[in-house]
């Protein structure tokens, strides 16, 4: 329907075409957009069409579970041996036998606060290089010789499949998979995959309906409704496609022997990628002007860590001497109580914050591949390394911060490592004769006592000194109780947006019943009930009926405490009214509240009431 001299003309046009008739079948569609949607072949891979079959090796890395990788659910992930708990927004890497669920794979899936994650994986005498680079955003995986590479702007997942009776490569994956249909999850269900470079076949599209060719969203929804007839004003609507921002635009076509509507595609990448220098512009400036303000009056160096209760404040005072000293720190506390991010934020607002951060958790990577993790390997070290050597996480931290998470659960052999490195700042890859050299900053922590550690033998008390230069404790959640709103406040949002659904609120009863409970899981567990609730909520307010706990029991539903709670709350509040009628003279107070001495210090102490002396200096002390 149209001739080869328009056909030029369009493929030549830098914006994405893609032309409907009334019936909504593609007429045409021209260069740019094949390329926007994923329907242009690179040439760069080869391997023919197929689907996965019992037995495949199959290796997956995304940057954020669930964001661009089809959705991917436990029900899924179970097809590779998967059963540990699913949590949506970070990174997570799996490698695993295709249908065989009885088989533990190789998974990493814990909360990961680096810059930089790269991961050796050895899983049935098959060998996976992963690395996840939020600096330069890409994820690659290695697989023999070669690696295969997927730049991202938001999120993405790449993923490989080996053929699990001949090791050969079986399939790579490539941008435009989601148009494809072959995002891990439609892979894993059974969807077949296209061939790549030599094996490669045009997709003929023309005469093809765009609900059979285009993933649903509203911008295909709009265009079926003009082509239609429908009046619909579409104009620079911002849109997504394969991970790609885009600015789409709808108008209708009556005329000539075409009637239906026509989809013009603008690609925002460059200047995405112009947003991001100006937001790491933006991100210097704002370290420069804190360093400046930080001579007069107060400024919060620490904003990502949420809360105004004095062991907070505690917390981010101690958190500014430690990012000021360029000696070794111990964090403390319990799971879930945000001690990787605090180790993050310590290390960006250091004279190395601009230098790397590299963390890595102790406990989530197998003993037998920790020390090739952290110190590398250089080619042939042992069976199935790769023959390029590889850097390890102290050489990655050159200059920067390396963060040992979960440090408690190291074993012996690999502290006495870490005590040399520390000490002399040299090391040796795995199999390697040359001593490496490395100026880094070692911040640890861990959820368990290792002073008791120490006691029973599991933990060197000569690396517990070296590490314990400088101790945070991270509060509980219990002990911050007063913050709880203050953290709704900032993370309620976040969970709205990463559900995808409007801004919501939250009621008084809900606060209350968030405000009674014990939170064993900390921050950790308030985010996950928070989404949770997102989620099963349709309404604008989050009320108490939304909000489900972990092993909860019928009192943890109750919407009020006890009378205790509420008399104690009154009494500081009126102690605390007292003290700043009188200006803080205490025989006033305690002559008009008719207290003795004894008990209203006792209550002060209690209560964590700051007294103002008459120079204006808080003090705790009224001796």
């Amino acid at each position: 329907m149209l001739n080869r001299v328009s056909k030029t003309i369009y493929d030549a046009l830098s914006e994405g075409i893609v032309l409907i008739d009334s019936e909504e079948r593609i007429q045409l569609i021209n260069n740019a957009a094949r390329e926007i949607f994923g329907f242009m072949d690179t040439g760069t891979i080869d391997h023919p069409e197929g689907k996965l079959e019992e037995g495949d090796i199959v290796c997956i890395a995304t940057n954020s579970l669930g964001a661009d990788d089809g959705y991917l659910n436990a029900e899924v992930l179970r097809k590779l041996g998967f059963r540990g708990k699913i949590e949506y927004g970070h990174s997570f890497v799996i490698a695993g036998k295709y249908l065989f669920e009885d088989m533990d794979p190789y998974c990493i899936h814990e909360h990961v606060y680096s810059d930089i994650q790269d991961y050796s994986i050895e899983f049935e005498n098959i060998f996976f290089n992963v690395v996840i680079d939020d600096i330069d955003k890409y994820i690659e995986i290695g697989y023999g010789e070669e690696s295969y590479r997927l730049d991202y702007f938001y999120a993405i997942s790449n993923m490989i499949v080996v053929d699990g009776k001949t090791g050969k490569l079986k399939f790579v994956q490539s941008l435009g998979y989601t148009s494809r249909k072959e995002t891990p999850r439609e892979l894993l269900e059974g969807n077949p995959f296209r061939g790549k470079g030599r094996y490669y076949r045009l997709r003929e599209l023309i005469g093809r309906k765009i609900s059979e060719v285009f993933q649903p969203n509203s911008t295909m929804e709009a265009l079926g409704k003009v082509a239609g007839g429908e009046a619909v004003d579409y104009v620079k609507k911002f849109d997504k496609f394969n991970n790609m921002p885009t600015l789409c635009s709808i108008k209708p076509i009556d005329g000539g022997k075409i009637k239906g509507a026509i989809l013009i595609v603008e690609n925002l990448s460059n200047i995405e990628r112009a947003m991001k220098e100006k937001d790491y512009v933006l991100t210097q400036l704002n370290k420069l002007q804190k360093s400046i303000g930080s001579g007069s009056g107060f400024v919060d160096k620490f904003p990502a860590i949420i809360g105004r209760s004095g062991k907070i404040r505690q917390v981010k005072e101690m958190a500014g001497k430690a990012s000021g000293s360029n000696s070794n720190l111990l964090i403390l506390g319990e799971s879930g109580t945000g001690k990787s991010l605090l180790a993050r934020e310590i290390h960006e607002n250091s004279p190395r914050g601009d230098f790397p951060f590299i963390s890595i958790n102790c406990s989530s990577i197998p003993e037998n591949l920790l020390e090739s993790e952290l110190f590398g390997y250089e080619q042939g070290a042992f069976t199935g390394a790769s023959r390029k050597g590889k850097k390890g996480m102290f050489e990655l931290a050159h200059e920067g911060t390396i963060f040992l998470d979960e440090i408690g659960d190291m074993n012996i052999y690999l502290q006495a490592k870490l005590l040399k490195i520390i000490q002399e700042k040299r090391f040796f890859r795995l199999g390697g004769d040359r001593e490496i050299e490395v100026d880094v900053r070692v911040i640890a922590a861990t959820n368990i006592s290792l002073e008791n550690a120490v006691k029973e033998g599991r933990f060197r008390k000569d690396l517990y000194y070296r590490l314990n230069v400088l101790s945070i404790n991270m509060p509980s959640l219990r002990e911050m109780k007063d913050d709880i709103e203050l953290l709704v406040e900032k993370l309620l949002p976040k969970a709205c947006i990463k559900a995808g659904v409007d801004l919501k609120n939250v009621s008084h009863s809900a606060l209350s019943r968030l405000k009674a409970y014990s939170f064993p899981g900390n921050i950790r567990e308030l985010e996950n009930i928070l989404e949770r609730a997102v989620n099963l909520t349709h309404e604008e307010i989050i009320t108490s009926d939304s909000l489900i706990f972990e092993n909860e029991s019928v009192e943890t539903r109750n919407v009020f405490r006890d009378l205790k709670y509420y008399a104690k709350e009154a009494e500081k509040r009126v102690i605390i009214e007292a003290l700043i009628f009188y200006d803080y003279d205490l025989k006033s107070v305690m002559k008009d509240l008719n207290i003795k001495k004894s008990s209203l210090y006792n209550k002060i102490k209690e209560y964590d009431i700051n007294i103002v002396q008459k120079n204006g200096n808080c003090s705790k002390n009224m001796e």
